[in-house]
Parts: structure tokens; sequence; C-alpha cells
């Protein structure tokens, strides 16, 4: 006896789900500005690629400064466009029927529960030898 009777119909509802999703992902961006004085704002799409970043006059009076600035308005619009991923996923991520097939996935393909890019060891250094040393050299 078949367990999921309305299984095609399951199937083409999360599909159409799904393509609403994609296309809201699509049009997600995220924004940070430097805390307090907003003198450097970032804007991001959904997977945190830079789309805009403008500077005032403060900020460009600060060029020691700038990098950290720009740094932490990226951090802030990446953290804005995270939580809008999230809210555009909240329908298949709370839907109960997707959570046990993803379990299933998992436990076939061994596949882990989040992506993390693997990093290189330069890119360490380098950030923190600027970080220790200053981000702009004479």
């Amino acid at each position: 006896m078949n367990d999921y009777p309305d299984f095609p119909d399951t199937v083409r509802e999360i599909q159409t789900t799904a393509k609403q999703i994609q296309e809201k992902l699509v049009s997600i961006r995220g924004t940070g500005s430097t805390t307090g004085s907003q003198a450097v704002t970032v804007v991001v799409d959904a997977s945190g690629r830079l789309k805009d970043i403008t500077l005032t006059n403060a900020a460009l009076s600060r060029p020691r400064q700038l990098p950290t600035l720009i740094l932490e308005a990226a951090a802030a619009a990446e953290s804005d466009a995270a939580c809008k991923v999230d809210d555009a996923l909240r329908p298949l991520t709370s839907d109960t029927r997707i959570g046990p097939a993803m379990d299933a996935f998992r436990q076939e393909f061994g596949a882990e529960d989040e992506h993390t890019p693997p990093q290189s060891a330069n890119d360490e250094a380098y950030f923190q030898d600027a970080s220790a040393n200053g981000w702009i050299r004479d």
C-alpha cells in the first residue's frame, strides 16, 4: 500500500512553492551601513555578492579606516540578506513533508546539513596581517 497516495499533488505543490521562492530570491537585496555615521553603505544580493557601495565624504576623509568601514557595512548587508533569505525560504523549510525527505537524502548520500566553503590558508594569513598591521600600506 502506498504511504503517500497524494504524492504527485504534493510534489506539484512543493514545486510551485519552490518556483515562487526562487523568484523572490532573485530580487532580495541586503543593505548594511557603518554603525552610527552611515559613512559607508553596502548592498548585496541573496548570495552575498556585492551589488553597490556608497561612500560619503566622511568615509573618504578616513582612508586608513575605509577598508574596515567597508567590511563592517558588508557584514551588516550580508546579515540583512541572510535574514531575508531565511524569511523567503520559510514556506519550504517549515513544511513538515520536506524534512523527512531531506533527512533521507542526507542519510543516503552523506550530505552535510550546511555547506562551508573551503578557506585558503593564504586568505586567513592576509586578513590576520592586515588586521595586525593596518589595511593601507605606505
